[in-house]
């Protein structure tokens, strides 16, 4: 829905030379591939999630930003304060009791 808006506007700041770029052929297939190359990941992940019960996809949905604080701690040494560990804490603590109840009651 978004590409003929884009096309229009990124024609028009060529035209009147408000851009700071010259699109060349290799940067316009840039442009028109980088919505086909994000949409695969989004449209595989939906296929997936179809398969999952919702509690377990609710679950997998903590690792993403769980590995994203451990490569900002280890890896770039951002601070990781008392309170980030508190708070860190406090969301798995919730997800365990979360996941031990789910597996009570399932047997």
């Amino acid at each position: 829905w978004m590409t003929p808006i884009a096309l229009l506007l990124l024609s028009h700041k060529t035209l009147t030379g408000l851009t700071t770029v010259t699109p060349n052929l290799g940067m316009i297939a840039l442009f028109l591939s980088a919505g086909i190359v994000t949409t695969f990941p989004l449209l595989w992940f939906t296929n997936a999630a179809k398969r999952l019960r919702l509690s377990t996809l609710g679950f997998i949905q903590y690792l993403a930003p769980s590995l994203q604080l451990l490569c900002g701690v280890f890896l770039y040494q951002e601070p990781f304060t008392p309170t980030h560990v508190l708070t860190f804490s406090c969301i798995w603590l919730a997800l365990l009791i979360y996941s031990a109840t789910s597996l009570l009651r399932s047997q």
